[in-house]
Protein backbone atom coordinates (compact mmCIF):
# COMPACT_ATOMS: atom_id res chain seq x y z
CA UNK A 1 0.00 0.00 0.00
CA UNK A 2 1.28 3.37 -0.73
CA UNK A 3 1.42 6.44 1.33
CA UNK A 4 1.04 9.92 0.63
CA UNK A 5 4.41 10.26 -0.48
CA UNK A 6 4.26 7.72 -2.97
CA UNK A 7 1.44 8.80 -4.49
CA UNK A 8 2.83 12.44 -4.78
CA UNK A 9 5.92 11.63 -6.22
CA UNK A 10 3.95 9.37 -8.26
CA UNK A 11 1.74 11.97 -9.77
CA UNK A 12 4.89 14.09 -9.91
CA UNK A 13 6.43 11.69 -12.09
CA UNK A 14 3.45 11.20 -14.80
CA UNK A 15 2.41 15.12 -14.65
CA UNK A 16 6.48 15.35 -15.74
CA UNK A 17 6.51 12.65 -18.55
CA UNK A 18 3.29 13.59 -19.90
CA UNK A 19 4.55 17.40 -19.88
CA UNK A 20 7.41 16.17 -21.94
CA UNK A 21 6.33 13.58 -24.08
CA UNK A 22 2.79 14.89 -24.71
CA UNK A 23 2.94 18.63 -24.27
CA UNK A 24 -0.68 18.89 -25.88
CA UNK A 25 -2.19 16.57 -23.70
CA UNK A 26 -0.61 18.29 -20.87
CA UNK A 27 -2.83 21.10 -20.51
CA UNK A 28 -6.04 18.98 -20.12
CA UNK A 29 -4.22 17.66 -16.93
CA UNK A 30 -3.62 20.87 -15.49
CA UNK A 31 -7.18 22.63 -16.23
CA UNK A 32 -8.15 19.42 -14.50
CA UNK A 33 -11.43 20.32 -12.13
CA UNK A 34 -10.11 17.59 -9.22
CA UNK A 35 -6.93 20.91 -9.44
CA UNK A 36 -9.28 23.71 -8.59
CA UNK A 37 -10.51 23.58 -4.91
CA UNK A 38 -13.98 24.23 -4.55
CA UNK A 39 -13.40 25.34 -0.57
CA UNK A 40 -11.06 27.89 0.90
CA UNK A 41 -9.59 25.71 3.24
CA UNK A 42 -10.03 22.00 1.14
CA UNK A 43 -9.09 18.95 2.38
CA UNK A 44 -6.64 17.09 0.55
CA UNK A 45 -5.98 13.41 1.72
CA UNK A 46 -4.50 10.04 0.07
CA UNK A 47 -7.92 9.15 -1.04
CA UNK A 48 -8.29 12.15 -3.40
CA UNK A 49 -4.40 11.97 -4.49
CA UNK A 50 -4.85 8.76 -5.50
CA UNK A 51 -8.36 9.17 -6.88
CA UNK A 52 -6.49 11.95 -8.50
CA UNK A 53 -3.52 9.93 -9.95
CA UNK A 54 -6.29 7.37 -11.24
CA UNK A 55 -7.86 9.83 -13.61
CA UNK A 56 -4.22 11.44 -14.73
CA UNK A 57 -3.92 7.53 -15.74
CA UNK A 58 -6.71 7.27 -17.23
CA UNK A 59 -6.29 10.36 -19.84
CA UNK A 60 -3.14 8.93 -20.58
CA UNK A 61 -4.22 5.50 -21.59
CA UNK A 62 -7.47 7.22 -23.47
CA UNK A 63 -5.10 10.08 -25.21
CA UNK A 64 -2.40 6.98 -26.31
CA UNK A 65 -4.81 4.48 -27.80
CA UNK A 66 -7.14 7.15 -29.70
CA UNK A 67 -3.73 8.74 -31.28
CA UNK A 68 -2.15 5.36 -32.42
CA UNK A 69 -0.56 5.92 -35.86
CA UNK A 70 -1.72 9.65 -35.91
Amino acid sequence: MKNSQEVIREISELTTMIKKKYPELYRFIDESPITIPSSNNPQVDKAIMEDYLESIKKVLKNYIETNKGK
